[in-house]
């Protein structure tokens, strides 16, 4: 049995040529992914940020509820 050196080196070289490319191929995706991770992390911290602004909204609203119902409550006639 003969081994042709020529069409075996030729085959290596096809080879690392696509583990090269496969490399690149996966690198690029995780740069795509540790990116898209960084825009949802920035956007779940946003939609924090404006949850809390509107609990503090709403604490405001309704600690100004009770001062008008108060308000009301006292101006009302009393019953005999």
């Amino acid at each position: 049995m003969r081994i042709n050196p020529e069409i075996n080196i030729w085959s290596i070289l096809a080879t690392l040529c696509m583990v090269g490319a496969a490399g690149l191929w996966l690198q690029a995706d995780v740069r795509d992914l540790k990116a898209e991770d960084a825009r949802i992390i920035e956007r779940v911290k946003r939609i924090e940020d404006r949850t809390e602004r509107d609990r503090d909204t709403i604490a405001t609203i309704q600690g100004d509820i009770r001062v008008i119902r108060q308000i009301l409550e006292g101006s009302r006639p009393r019953p005999p």
